[in-house]
């Protein structure tokens, strides 16, 4: 398991953020912090903790700086806390890593208050234990990923880090297929997807991220 200060560091450094003489803050907020310039600052990141990997995805978060949320499926109480009074107010952005129903209530709420899926990324479980990741969102997103994976961590690691760099402008859509060995003390049988759900960019990257984004299955 990856200290929480060797994952900054590498989260920090594949992403073009670290700054030449400056010391990591052991701070969990440090990545937060400095990746918010030109990223979507993001309101709330849901997690089920029933599944292992978004369990870890929702630890790694909380440790990075951002407000986690824990559901067991159910997006009722999240939605009525947290999210309806806000997006009224304002269309901010959230993420998690969730089972499909999930995703599909939080994007229909979101289509109302002027917010799209920008970056979405399926985690389907394969026979012998794989686990087989089709990815698609902003370019920039898709590097980070890559980036941290050679770094050797897990892709619940990873999609901690890549979660907070969707840029907050429009930004150029891509989709990549890959394949992550089983993982150890993991039993998932049902895909689980990271997404971020934010306010819609410029129109022509609306209609185009969206085909590519909507291309996955739920």
């Amino acid at each position: 398991m990856t200290t929480r200060r060797g994952f900054l560091q590498g989260a920090l450094a594949t992403s073009g953020l670290a700054l030449a003489g400056t010391s990591l803050q052991s701070s969990a907020s440090s990545l937060a912090d400095i990746a918010g310039n030109g990223a979507q600052r993001l309101h709330a990141v849901v997690y089920e903790p029933a599944d292992l990997a978004s369990a870890e995805f929702g630890a790694l978060s909380k440790q990075l700086g951002h407000a986690t949320h824990a559901i067991d499926g159910d997006v009722t109480t999240l939605w009525t806390q947290c999210l309806a009074e806000q997006w009224r107010k304002k269309p901010i952005a959230i993420a998690g890593m969730t089972h499909a129903g999930a995703l599909f209530v939080l994007e229909r709420f979101g289509w109302d208050h002027g917010l799209r899926v920008l970056f979405r990324a399926e985690h389907k479980p394969q026979g012998d234990g794989s686990v087989a990741h089709v990815l698609a969102g902003p370019a920039s997103m898709l590097h980070t990923y890559e980036a941290l994976a050679a770094e050797k961590y897990d892709y619940a690691q990873c999609m901690a880090g890549v979660i907070g760099q969707c840029p907050e402008h429009a930004a150029s859509p891509a989709t990549k297929s890959l394949l992550t060995p089983r993982a150890v003390g993991t039993h998932a049988t049902r895909p689980m997807y990271t997404w971020v759900i934010g306010p819609r960019q410029s129109a022509a990257l609306a209609r185009t991220g969206e085909n590519v984004i909507n291309g996955i299955t739920l």
